[in-house]
């Protein structure tokens, strides 16, 4: 007979199921590698700040980060962190404007490439500039005495004063709005109704301009002409066409004026006057006179002479003596003061 073991016999039908319990029971608790595990849900992405440029979603991205922040002071942060708005390159005038916003814009561009752009820009929004501003040109009807005073202060151009009529007719025309980009401008322009009009006055004040009387008279001479320019801009192109002067003769001449001006009755402001003139007829021709010889001319028109001397010798002192601006104003005042003194 079987020996029997403590408790239970051996091979007892109730031990053995009761194991069988245990180990099921054991292995329903622990995983299987083939199971499935729940897993914690990952955090929200965060988003990068940088990136954004609306400020209600710089908003909502702080509130996230920052959840003890309140409202208002989360507000005034976005505002801080909110990247600044890209300028409208073609709303600038200023080229150094420009410049700065294309340097924001193109980091990667070296300076020079982005002054060429620069330049570039400004003229093209220059152009459109003026475009716009004489598309909605509007002014004053009767501008007649505006004309009047334009024909009273232009010298009549004759076959021998070009430039001086120019620069003098351009200078006056600043009285009347809109005439310069009609009379001087280089871009083509759009003629309103109202632009018709002014042009049709602008080119009657012109005529008026151009010398009636003596032998280089040319007024009537374009008047009979007057079907071959529809605009005032063309009409002088016409006139600079043909009363312009050129060549190499010309300048010789126009500096042999220049040297020959003398000082008559003392009058220092005619000879001032006279300099000038010829200077500037000279500088259009392509022949510029510097500024010291037109001093060392006065120079020998008044040295030795007493209202002057003590003129030179301020400026001499002042190291302005190449300086015209400075030696003509200054002469012009020494020869004041002579004549002032003995009244």
């Amino acid at each position: 007979m079987p020996p029997v073991a403590e408790g239970r016999l051996q091979g007892d039908p109730e031990q053995v199921n009761e194991e069988q319990s245990c180990a099921e029971e054991a292995q329903a608790a622990s995983p299987t590698p083939n199971s499935e595990v729940e897993q914690p849900a990952p955090p929200p992405k965060q988003v990068n700040i940088t990136e954004l440029h609306s400020l209600p979603d710089i908003v909502s991205a702080l509130g996230q980060r920052l959840p003890e922040v309140d409202d208002e002071k989360l507000a005034k942060l976005a505002e801080l962190l909110q990247p600044p708005k890209q300028i409208d390159i073609t709303s600038l005038d200023s080229l150094r404007a420009i410049t700065s916003a294309l340097k924001h814009r193109l980091p990667e561009v070296d300076d020079q490439t982005i002054a060429k752009i620069a330049e570039v820009q400004q003229n093209a929004n220059s152009i459109a500039s003026k475009r716009v501003r004489l598309a909605q040109a509007k002014g004053r009807s009767d501008i007649s005495e505006d004309l009047a005073m334009v024909k009273e202060h232009t010298t009549p151009l004759n076959r021998e004063n070009w430039f001086q009529w120019r620069q003098e007719l351009r200078l006056n025309m600043v009285m009347v709005s809109y005439a310069d980009e009609l009379l001087f401008g280089e871009d083509e322009i759009e003629y309103t109704p109202f632009l018709e009009e002014l042009d049709r006055k602008l080119v009657a004040t012109i005529y008026l301009t151009l010398d009636a009387d003596g032998p280089v008279a040319v007024r009537y001479q374009y008047l009979k002409r007057r079907h071959e320019c529809s605009n005032g801009r063309e009409l002088l192109k016409l006139l600079e066409s043909e009363l312009k002067p050129g060549g190499h003769w010309k300048q010789v001449w126009t500096l042999y004026k220049l040297y020959k001006v003398s000082l008559v009755n003392d009058d220092i402001d005619k000879a001032i006057e006279k300099i000038d003139r010829w200077a500037y007829d000279a500088w259009n021709l392509g022949v510029p006179v510097p500024e010291a010889h037109k001093c060392a001319m006065l120079l020998k028109l008044t040295i030795g002479k007493e209202p002057y001397r003590v003129a030179w010798t301020q400026l001499q002192s002042e190291k302005a003596c190449n300086d015209w601006i400075a030696v003509s104003s200054a002469l012009r005042w020494a020869n004041e003061f002579e004549r002032t003194s003995y009244r």
